[in-house]
């Protein structure tokens, strides 16, 4: 068995949860009965107050479902992942305490020949199973005192085709021993990690939450980034609206000190993972975007801000450095003012902030 050790990777395998079909059926229906009862309401001749009230009521609710509510933020997923060292199984929708176990105990682990021809979640059962996904097939060391059986199994979803699911695939084979007989199976019941562990687990959880936090940070406080990529903190984005919210629940579940509740514990792990994918996706896309998205004049605008902002730095006369900064921030307002930009306060309190600092004897 090799030495494996991974701090943390996480493979998520996505898909449509009871709510979720729901809520599109339903916003589906609305949609399209705005139009009916346009047409409808001409018909009957109703009066034209009446007739955009109706669409409108209709076409409103269609969008308050569709981008609200608690299933609005998130899709379903399956997680496998290996966390200091342990197996972290869980789905983030039924928030069903995650199943933890030292790679350690791993005995076996086969990939299915066949894609599941269902979606089937049932922590109790060790069934993670997603309709047209391979799955996993892992045996555990059995903890259960007497028992007749030696390994205890849970079935998960995982893409052999995703890198991040290849290398926890491949870390879970290093690990299982080579030497190991087959023996009678059991359904694996979800069982915590030690205390110890878990605490590790969340400690893991905050580092991941403090590194995103950091890195999202310098596009709020630093003007050059804002000024070079604009869209990783534009909150019209839809990359930057789910980062948004991924952040505000990370936040929401955050604790000073480890919970003390393994379920808890559970679903800000489940949170911060969320949070950096979501970060991962944000940044991304702002910074493929670049200003490319922007008005032609906006762009050739932000570019002279930039070369300002760059003069200003380089410049050891106060007098001048002020200069070059309140044109910039000029620019930055003007844009703003006109909805091309949408820019975080704290990068123009920053500006503001240098502007003034030239400025002190």
């Amino acid at each position: 068995m090799s030495d494996t050790r991974l701090a943390a990777l996480t493979a998520r395998v996505e898909y449509t949860d009871p709510m979720m079909r729901a809520r599109t059926a339903i916003v589906g229906g609305l949609v399209l009965l705005g139009p009916t009862l346009l047409v409808v309401l001409k018909v009957l001749d109703a009066a034209p107050a009446a007739i955009i009230s109706a669409c409108s009521a209709a076409l409103t609710l269609a969008y308050v479902l569709r981008f609200f509510g608690p299933a609005a933020s998130r899709r379903a997923s399956v997680r496998l992942g290996i966390i200091d060292d342990h197996v972290v199984i869980g789905d983030e929708v039924i928030g069903h305490q995650d199943l933890v176990r030292p790679l350690a105990e791993v005995i076996s682990v086969e990939i299915s020949d066949a894609l599941a021809d269902r979606t089937l979640i049932h922590p109790d059962a060790g069934v993670y199973q997603v309709m047209g996904s391979e799955y996993l097939t892992i045996g555990f060391q059995s903890r259960d005192v007497g028992s007749s059986t030696s390994v205890q199994t849970v079935k998960v979803a995982a893409n052999a085709s995703d890198p991040v699911a290849e290398t926890i695939i491949e870390a879970l084979r290093d690990a299982a021993p080579t030497d190991v007989k087959p023996a009678t199976e059991s359904v694996l019941s979800p069982a915590a990690a030690s205390p110890a562990a878990d605490e590790r687990l969340w400690g893991v959880a905050r580092q991941i939450h403090d590194s995103v936090l950091t890195e999202y940070g310098r596009y709020e406080l630093d003007p050059a980034l804002f000024l070079r990529y604009p869209g990783v903190t534009d909150v019209t984005r839809g990359p930057v609206m789910d980062f948004q919210i991924a952040l505000a629940e990370a936040q929401a579940l955050r604790t000073d000190a480890y919970p003390g509740d393994p379920a808890l514990a559970g679903r800000y792990r489940a949170a911060a993972d969320t949070l950096r994918r979501a970060w991962v996706r944000c940044e991304a896309d702002g910074k493929s975007a670049a200003l490319d998205d922007l008005p032609a004049a906006a762009r050739a605008d932000l570019t002279t801000a930039g070369k300002l902002l760059a003069h200003a730095e380089g410049t050891t006369h106060g007098a001048e450095k002020a200069a070059y900064l309140r044109r910039v921030q000029d620019t930055v307002a003007r844009l703003t003012d006109r909805g091309v930009l949408h820019p975080p306060l704290q990068v123009l309190a920053a500006i503001e902030a240098a502007a003034r600092r030239a400025l002190e004897p």
